[in-house]
């Protein structure tokens, strides 16, 4: 067990940060969220439909309902004021600390969630869409895109620029070429949609950028990017658990899984849950290591995230007086509504696709 923690730093005022800091300021430690935002929301407002790709219903948290009438996906904006409403009705937001219509042919790289709906967004407005992927496992079916988009192979290399730098309201001066051969030309914009790397401004001791992640030490965070390092149950940094994280895991509800992750970290911080020892958090690392490898894969719930969130609730209701127990983790209508949803929601994306361009 750590010594009760009386002053926590929360570093983002997004989802994760505000239900962390909204547990703990609950068990009664003394909490600051720094944001470098003006407002609080977390990156949801990434472009303009983006929308929720997990229904709201399993999004919802325990301090927290939605407002009565929240469709089950709603635009970025909602979700946002959500984040804000959970941050005032829990006093959090007392501890936050602030501070056209051109035809272009556009390339997308990455096929998941967020090339998907920007591919979707572009289609009406774009005089051609290409979506280069490399056939990931996450990737979205090519029925997806709008009519005028097309799937293509993943990047092998850019051309040189050539005619001098362009001013913005030409074609980029240069070529793509893919893995099979083919040439591009003509490309107007490029965006990058391959989701995002970790990195860690505020703490660059933690980083070892020129180490491949494989090489990664007992002690090091970040390395290429791809994962965080050295994390117990992808939240408590073993080598001091006193450093958590609460947001880390993919492909999962992100919401309500996040707060699970941040009723632990309340429960380690305020002295009412034992960590194990770092041996023992070391073997369970190592192990999860060999089982996932390296990488993106490392943090993926696919399939896992009930089993995660009963475990982790089963370590922090260990001991504790009945009164106090915490949720056990998803109940048994959350599973059998989200399976449901699951089961329908790739047959329902090409078909609101072809509803969307139709209109």
């Amino acid at each position: 067990m750590i010594d009760p923690v009386k002053r926590v730093a929360v570093i983002g005022a997004g989802v994760s940060g505000i239900t962390t800091a909204a547990h703990l300021k609950a068990e009664g430690v003394d909490v600051t969220v720094f944001e470098r935002a003006p407002v609080s929301g977390g990156v949801c407002p990434c472009y303009e439909t983006l929308t929720n790709n997990v229904a709201t219903q399993f999004m919802e948290l325990s301090i927290n309902s939605w407002k009565p009438g929240t469709e089950s996906f709603v635009r970025h904006n909602v979700l946002a004021e959500y984040i804000q409403d959970t941050a005032v009705k829990t006093g959090v937001h007392e501890r936050i600390v602030y501070n056209t219509d051109v035809k272009h042919t556009v390339l997308l790289i990455g096929g998941s969630a967020s090339s998907s709906d920007i591919a979707k967004e572009l289609g009406p407005v774009a005089k051609e869409v290409f979506q280069s992927t490399r056939n990931g496992f996450m990737d979205h079916p090519e029925s997806w895109l709008p009519p005028n988009g097309t799937r293509v192979p993943e990047v092998a290399s850019f051309g040189d620029l050539h005619d001098g730098d362009s001013d913005g309201s030409t074609a980029i001066p240069g070529k793509v070429t893919l893995v099979d051969g083919q040439v591009l030309e003509g490309i107007d914009r490029v965006i990058i949609a391959t989701g995002y790397l970790f990195t860690l401004p505020f703490a660059s001791e933690f980083h070892h950028d020129e180490v491949a992640r494989e090489e990664a030490d007992d002690k090091v965070l970040v390395t290429d990017g791809t994962m965080l390092h050295n994390l117990h149950k992808d939240i408590f940094y073993i080598a001091d658990p006193t450093l958590a994280f609460a947001g880390v895991p993919f492909y999962t509800a992100t919401f309500s899984l996040f707060e699970f992750q941040a009723i632990a970290i309340a429960a380690l911080f305020s002295g009412q849950a034992v960590i194990p020892s770092e041996a023992e958090m070391r073997l369970e690392y190592k192990e999860r290591v060999k089982e996932k490898g390296y990488g993106k894969p490392f943090h993926t719930l696919i399939g896992q995230d009930v089993q995660y969130a009963a475990e982790l609730m089963d370590w922090v209701n260990r001991g504790r007086e009945l009164s106090k127990k915490k949720a056990e983790g998803y109940s048994k209508e959350w599973i059998a509504a989200r399976d449901e949803f699951v089961k329908n929601y790739w047959k329902s994306g090409s078909k609101e696709n072809v509803s969307t361009n139709a209109q």
